[in-house]
């Protein structure tokens, strides 16, 4: 099952990793007034975009940009809402999982692509990049402090985390979206153990995760009129 909440954090896709297709570095304390969207869905899976934002009390909240009641009642977050004009966008995209050289090789290995235009004027488009040029936006991989999941060699290791992300600062009213795509350069691996309770015997083998290719994810959101 691919996932990146790119987000798609939550958009929480467990390659060991989160996929979740954001850091400027991926920001480990979000900042109020900024829509995290995370454009990199899986269309055979996730159909809608994924944004998440902080509302003044501090409490991160995540944001179908399609309503989907499924997800909604499944508690994955609000259902549809558009992002307030008043707000900076960015794209993001984070991974996180172990083991560290794997997170710390996803610049490299997880290759994101993507346009971005007004749909009311599709023929004008406001940002363009390759895979070879969005590679620079990625920050360095962070172990954050008292994050760690039991693996297949040890009882606890330490969780790593990169992000991507682009910021596309405050937008006019309208609805936004584009191609996009990522891409993986190689198969995955997860160590780690996610059963609750542990499961016994306890595994001692790897998962691999056949994600070599290239998954189109065309994407929209929308900012509100004022």
């Amino acid at each position: 099952m691919r996932r990146l909440l790119l987000i798609t954090v939550l958009a929480a896709a467990f390659l060991g990793v989160l996929a979740t297709p954001a850091f400027a570095v991926y920001p480990v304390d979000y900042e109020p007034n900024v829509a995290y969207v995370h454009p990199w869905g899986d269309p055979a899976y996730w159909e809608e975009v994924l944004w998440e934002y902080v509302p003044l009390d501090g409490q991160m909240e995540w944001v179908w940009h399609v309503w989907d009641t499924d997800q909604v009642s499944n508690g994955w977050g609000e259902g549809y809402k558009e992002i307030p004009p008043s707000y900076d966008v960015m794209l993001v995209a984070a991974m996180m999982g172990i083991p560290r050289g794997q997170i710390e090789a996803m610049p490299g290995d997880l290759r994101l692509e993507f346009s971005l235009a007004d749909q009311a004027t599709p023929g004008d488009t406001m940002v363009a990049m390759t895979a070879k040029e969005a590679k620079r936006y990625w920050g360095r991989a962070i172990g954050p402090d008292g994050w760690a999941m039991p693996t297949i060699n040890k009882d606890m290791a330490q969780m790593w985390i990169i992000g991507w992300t682009y910021d596309l600062g405050q937008l006019d009213p309208g609805t936004y979206g584009g191609p996009a795509a990522y891409i993986f350069q190689h198969s995955m691996i997860d160590i780690t153990v996610w059963s609750d309770p542990w499961p016994d015997p306890w595994p001692r083998t790897p998962t691999h995760y056949f994600w070599k290719g290239t998954y189109p994810c065309p994407y929209t959101f929308t900012v509100a009129s004022e």
